[in-house]
């Protein structure tokens, strides 16, 4: 699923996940929702660089800890981005992202995110290219574009959004990534090392259930 550079929030007044909160229970179709979607599949579906990095720091250096877990892992997030940046910070970074999310090795890592891996269900690949193609998607590449990947599934429900289907966006996410990222990010959270991984792995599944 080819990703594109899009601005993908607007400029607002009011900080805070509270402000975004509001945002999404107004109305699921705002840029910011399709904004965060989009920088989860970008951070899973490419390998980090500083440029790419500190693309996320507009959004997400500032927002405050409620208590959920969704914000507090945008929060963890937003407190790394807004530290000085060198050569080891990345690397470190590029390391945690290959740990955590390539399946190097049993013992190194969790398995990776890939749907079929963690629902262990036939067909899987099979009914994904389906729903791709009914919406005139295709999905070509490497192993970061596999079907059932869930920078993939992330990107889909971000390119249903932009096209005014919610009600397809929210049957998708609760028929697949709803159903096994939840088990995905706790084993991850085992293994993650950086901040910024820990609070990728902490938020996902809230955000995934805003679409449910």
């Amino acid at each position: 699923l080819k990703q594109r550079e899009q601005k993908w929030i607007k400029r607002r007044t009011a900080p805070g996940l509270q402000f975004i909160r509001a945002e999404i229970q107004l109305n699921r179709e705002t840029d910011v929702l399709r904004g965060l979607e989009n920088v989860y599949s970008n951070i899973f579906n490419e390998l980090p660089d500083k440029d790419r990095y500190l693309a996320k720091k507009d959004l997400l250096s500032t927002i405050e800890d409620d208590g959920t877990a969704l914000a507090k892992g945008l929060s963890l997030m937003g407190a790394c981005l807004s530290k000085t940046v060198d050569d080891t910070h990345v690397e470190a970074l590029m390391v945690d992202w290959t740990r955590l999310f390539r399946g190097v090795a049993p013992d190194y890592g969790p398995l990776p995110p890939f749907e079929s891996m963690w629902r262990k269900e036939d067909g899987i690949l099979e009914t994904l290219a389906g729903i791709y193609a009914a919406h005139g998607v295709s999905v070509e590449g490497g192993i970061t574009t596999m079907p059932d990947y869930i920078g993939v599934e992330l990107a889909f429900i971000s390119f249903l959004l932009e096209n005014g289907k919610e009600r397809d966006a929210a049957d998708f996410a609760r028929q697949h990534p709803a159903v096994w990222i939840d088990d995905f990010c706790r084993k991850a959270l085992e293994y993650a090392e950086t901040d910024y991984y820990k609070g990728l792995l902490t938020s996902l599944p809230d955000l995934v259930k805003l679409f449910v």
